[in-house]
């Protein structure tokens, strides 16, 4: 699922970037500020899937990640990878388990579906 992080409560001037503070400092202008929301409408959303998945794949990733990515204003046409996150945050309240659920898997189901895949992986490996 994509999606986007909406900074519509960020003061005017201030950059627009995820900072420590908006993913950790509850009650922060930054944690206040941003929100995350589905972006699987967009018109980019399949160039942005496409990019994320060549990112996985360029990095020979396996099991789930997090994919990054930002499209300048001035030219959508270039989408920039930021970071991939191999190891993102798992938490119910986490980007991850936020965008699981807008694709209506509960939390339960995801944390279900990443140990069943190392299971699986575990075992053809053994």
């Amino acid at each position: 699922s994509v999606s986007e992080i909406e900074f519509s409560g960020y003061p005017d001037g201030a950059p627009r970037i995820v900072t420590y503070g908006s993913k950790w400092i509850e009650g922060s202008i930054e944690w206040n500020g941003t929100r995350s929301v589905s972006a699987d409408a967009d018109p980019l959303a399949d160039r942005l899937s496409a990019a994320a998945v060549g990112a996985w794949r360029a990095l020979g990733l396996c099991g789930y990640a997090r994919v990054d990515l930002r499209a300048p204003d001035d030219g959508p046409q270039r989408l920039a990878v930021i970071d991939v996150n191999p190891n993102p945050d798992l938490s119910p309240e986490a980007g991850l388990a936020l965008s699981a659920a807008r694709r209506g898997t509960s939390y339960a189901q995801l944390i279900e579906s990443i140990l069943e895949f190392a299971l699986r992986r575990k075992l053809a490996r053994a």
